[in-house]
């Protein structure tokens, strides 16, 4: 009996006894965000009523070739499923098998799995230090460059990834990059007497900015111009981040809708940018895909 041959994704063939029986054609595949932090649903259209379609995820960012899938699904038909995911980026895709035959990979679907408690705080912030510590939060996720850099749809999604006081990266949960982390400066908190019955804060914050860089430089470039290039793109990344803040401070929406963004006195950078190895987290893997990553630190001086 002969066999027929088709490709699946990645390259992998696969060969079964051909005959009167044909393979079910290729589902058509749709992942939405639950935006709740619990993952998303897969839709699976299309395909054959009676095909068991399996639908696989791989997060992102990965260099080329290390993508690792995971079955994260088993849809009966053309219905939806739930995918149980972290937040992050992924890729998906779906195969139909019916009659012990298998269809071609279906339609490759990037998608962004956001929400959840890890912006749900127990402790409302109330005067002057911890509302600037949020504030400065705030203005950070707030930056349209910031949001684009971690794929949030707006500032709510973008806070998620602004750690305070720090991010614990000796666990698998510290938060990924690319992120930011404020925390106060040392004797950085003074409220100064400016009339006889008025107290004004004046504050110093550590804001961080890192990020891995950019694939297409770390892969395809000679390491001079790698160097050259990768400077230049955190350079620029931060001060594109920045100048948003400049353009928001004391004047936009604060995370608080009664409440201004936080005024900024002036804002000075510290150390960096440059690169610097990857923590080894919990179970003995690194926290990204990449060794190395870039982060600058930023003094931001705000004022009640």
């Amino acid at each position: 009996m002969p066999l027929l041959f088709y490709p699946r994704l990645l390259g992998n063939d696969i060969a079964v006894e051909g005959g009167g029986s044909s393979p079910p054609p290729a589902p058509a595949l749709s992942v939405v965000d639950n935006a709740n932090g619990t993952g998303a649903t897969a839709t699976i259209a299309g395909g054959d009523a009676g095909a068991s379609n399996a639908v696989y995820t791989s997060p992102l960012p990965a260099a080329l070739g290390s993508l690792s899938w995971t079955q994260k699904a088993t849809i009966g038909g053309n219905n939806s499923g739930a995918l149980s995911l972290a937040n992050g980026l992924y890729l998906a895709y779906a195969e139909a098998t019916e009659g012990g035959l298998c269809s071609l990979p279906s339609n490759t679907v990037v998608f962004r799995v956001t929400g959840g408690s890890t912006t749900a705080l127990t402790q409302t912030p109330t005067g002057n230090l911890p509302v600037g510590t949020i504030g400065v939060a705030w203005l950070i996720a707030s930056s349209a460059n910031f949001q684009s850099l971690v794929g949030a749809a707006n500032a709510l999604e973008a806070l998620e990834r602004v750690a305070f006081p720090e991010s614990d990266d000796t666990e698998e949960s510290g938060l990924a990059r690319p992120r930011a982390i404020v925390r106060l400066a040392n004797e950085g908190f003074e409220e100064r007497r400016v009339a006889l019955n008025e107290f004004r804060p004046f504050m110093r914050f550590l804001v961080s900015l890192e990020a891995l860089p950019p694939g297409g430089v770390l892969l395809e470039s000679p390491r001079q111009v790698r160097l050259k290039d990768e400077d230049l793109w955190i350079k620029n990344l931060c001060q594109s981040i920045l100048d948003d803040c400049k353009a928001t401070e004391g004047i936009g929406t604060g995370y608080d809708s009664s409440r201004s963004q936080v005024s900024c006195s002036s804002i000075r950078l510290l150390d960096g940018p440059s690169a610097a190895p990857l923590e080894v987290r919990a179970e003995g893997e690194l926290g990204e895909t990449a060794e190395y990553f870039y982060g600058a630190t930023f003094e931001f001086v705000i004022h009640g």
